[in-house]
């Protein structure tokens, strides 16, 4: 069952992407929220506090920011079993056993 914290930063999301990508054809506009959209799913759990509020202030640095910084951490999540992360310090942490 999602949480009602969880439902909230999803429908913020989808809000912003959708204003975002409102000049892309439809087709790619649907296509691209979807994805984004897929990874914020995945990804949530790895997010600090200040993560949903700067993706969606509307200033283009921070969203590069936190979309590179989404983008990461799913990559990092395909290629290890433990990732995690604080509200502070460093964005990631890998748990690699050799």
């Amino acid at each position: 069952m999602e949480s009602v914290c969880s439902r909230q930063n999803l429908d913020l999301i989808r809000g912003f992407i959708e204003v975002d990508t409102k000049n892309l054809p439809d087709k790619l506009s649907k296509e691209v929220c979807e994805r984004i959209l897929i990874s914020w799913v995945r990804f949530e759990r790895l997010a600090d506090s200040t993560f949903v509020g700067e993706f969606t202030n509307g200033s283009q640095d921070t969203l590069v920011q936190r979309f590179w910084e989404l983008y990461v951490g799913n990559r990092l999540q395909n290629r290890f079993k433990k990732v995690s992360s604080n509200d502070s310090g460093p964005d990631f942490k890998v748990e690699h056993k050799k």
